[in-house]
């Protein structure tokens, strides 16, 4: 239900007169108004009366104020009193005409000025490495909460969520369960924040001046926010043609999902884009491995050890099959163990070849093979890659293999493999509902009719966007039962969802499968998330992709 809320437009308030309504959210109002004695315009931010008596709601929006009364900077909104009557407890801020940096950038069909952008970055960057400086961060970094000075300069405001930060973290007893989610860092939307997660707010920003878009939208705030864990922003380029793509090894960087990987100061990150700006070949040159490559869809790379390796992990170069000794020590015998159980003793056949992956020598019976002759003996093609390797290391690989195999088709979910990753993985799933018809019945048990009755229907994962073909438009046909009869009317449509993975992928509804191998496509619903079918709903895309997204989520989150 639509909270309904007053209007103090023409209401006094102390020395002050409230003459129209700026701005509203779940947490306060903002107000214009005129200071009686000085004949001064002020913003007054109120907190909403239902939040007065809250102690959390309220020690945040005093919060705000201390924080605020404790910065002096040109680029930090400051904060002129406190005051509250009655139920109403308010701040008093100057009050700008021009608006905030969002009402500037909205209208706007084209990316800013190159010479723009690094005018508000620099001023946003010196706002936010002053507060940084004292140990706050923001943690609500957004153009709405940048407003224009009547001389052009960028004023930070909305320091309700800014916390104090020792060493690195949030201090103890903080809380960091808000933010705006296409600005909000991925460790902000685990519950972690930390000041670096102003950083990754600062790179989106950027991204969205120099291109006029955000790197990442979508239908829901979980969908976007899970597009921060999990994907890479798309290339400048890619967005905006003009955009200059020398700058991609900043925001690359300025994005990365890790925090430590991140510039380390504001004034690094400005830095960096100061010298791309001026010399462009400059930065490529000191950061040849910087690019906005999607690099979270592919493995990470292996990087080489800088220690020992044991000689018993070392990898071996093949050795020919002839492996009989000729310093007059005897031939080399096969070190693969019988029952392949570490207590079990070597074959103790004669070797030949030695295992490229394990360095154990093996015999011809412990060769690796891809299949099995008739008589039970290993057979491999010398092309093989299983014919320098043992069995044992043969039949991992060839496990490994199968498996990316099978994760690249419907079964990797319909057999459970992709829940057991998550659920090793430790990620927490959210609740699934299904709308159902159930009989209702009328009063003092009198008649009675069908009715739709929303239901837990179990847990799932929520995986992100991916494409679904269903029957837009369409209705049901019941004929006075619980059960659909047909489905008519509509048009076959294929969209983008919402996807959701059933931890138990044997759920139905009315005998007819509302999940496509453990897959549905779900909408946001009091806390969890509704499942929706509509006959021919099915999963329309690619089961790789999909697949990847378990993986990211079970890395990201584990």
């Amino acid at each position: 239900m639509v909270e309904q809320r007053a209007n103090r437009s023409g209401q006094a308030l102390g020395p002050y007169q409230l003459t129209r309504l700026l701005g509203a959210g779940g947490f306060g109002e903002v107000y214009e108004a005129d200071h009686q004695l000085l004949q001064q315009k002020r913003a007054i931010k109120l907190l909403l009366e239902r939040h007065f008596h809250d102690p959390n709601q309220r020690e945040r929006f005093l919060r705000e104020a201390r924080t605020l009364a404790t910065l002096e900077h040109p680029n930090i909104l400051p904060v002129l009193e406190v005051g509250e009557e009655g139920t109403i407890l308010y701040l008093v801020m100057p009050f700008y005409r021009q608006g905030t940096l969002n009402d500037l950038l909205k209208p706007r069909t084209t990316p800013l000025p190159l010479a723009e952008v690094e005018r508000y970055l620099t001023q946003m960057c010196a706002a936010v490495g002053y507060a940084h400086a004292r140990h706050i961060a923001h943690l609500d970094l957004k153009p709405e909460n940048m407003l224009i000075h009547e001389d052009g300069r960028l004023v930070l405001s909305d320091f309700g969520l800014a916390h104090l930060i020792k060493q690195g973290r949030l201090e103890a007893g903080s809380s960091a369960s808000w933010g705006t989610p296409y600005y909000m860092a991925p460790e902000q939307i685990r519950g972690v924040p930390e000041q670096r997660s102003d950083l990754y707010a600062l790179g989106v920003i950027l991204y969205q001046l120099l291109t006029n878009q955000r790197p990442f939208t979508g239908n829901a705030p979980e969908a976007v926010m899970m597009k921060h864990l999990l994907e890479a922003p798309p290339p400048l380029r890619a967005v905006s043609p003009a955009a200059p793509a020398t700058l991609e090894p900043v925001l690359h960087k300025a994005l990365e999902k890790q925090p430590e990987a991140r510039y380390p100061t504001a004034e690094a990150l400005l830095a960096d884009f100061r010298a791309v700006v001026s010399n462009p070949s400059l930065l490529s040159a000191q950061l040849p491995a910087l690019s906005m490559s999607p690099t979270v869809n592919v493995p990470t790379p292996v990087v080489q050890p800088t220690t020992p390796v044991p000689p018993e992990r070392a990898s071996h170069a093949a050795e020919p099959a002839n492996m009989t000794q000729t310093t007059g020590t005897g031939p080399t015998w096969c070190e693969i163990k019988l029952n392949y159980l570490n207590y079990s003793p070597n074959c103790g056949q004669i070797a030949t070849g030695r295992c490229t992956t394990c360095g154990r020598a093996f015999c011809d019976t412990h060769r690796g093979y891809d299949a099995r002759d008739g008589f039970g003996k290993p057979y491999v093609h010398v092309d093989s890659p299983y014919f320098n390797m043992c069995e044992p290391c043969s039949a991992a690989e060839e496990r490994k293999r199968q498996e990316e195999a099978q994760a690249q088709t419907p079964s990797y979910f319909s057999s459970g493999a992709a829940q057991t990753a998550l659920r090793t993985a430790s990620v927490p799933p959210v609740d699934i509902y299904e709308t159902r018809r159930q009989w209702k019945n009328g009063l003092f048990g009198l008649g009675g009719r069908y009715g739709d009755v929303v239901i837990p229907i179990g847990r799932g994962w929520i995986l992100g966007e991916f494409k679904w073909k269903y029957l837009k438009g369409g209705r049901k046909s019941y004929n006075d039962g619980p059960n659909p009869t047909e489905y008519y009317g509509g048009s076959d449509t294929v969209e983008n969802w919402l996807t959701a993975l059933l931890e138990n992928n044997d759920n139905y509804s009315y005998g007819l499968p509302i999940f496509s191998y453990g897959l549905g496509r779900v909408r946001p619903y009091s806390g969890g998330y509704e499942v929706l079918g509509m006959g021919k709903s099915g999963f329309a895309g690619d089961w790789r992709e999909v697949a990847q997204a378990v993986k990211r989520l079970a890395g990201a989150l584990s």
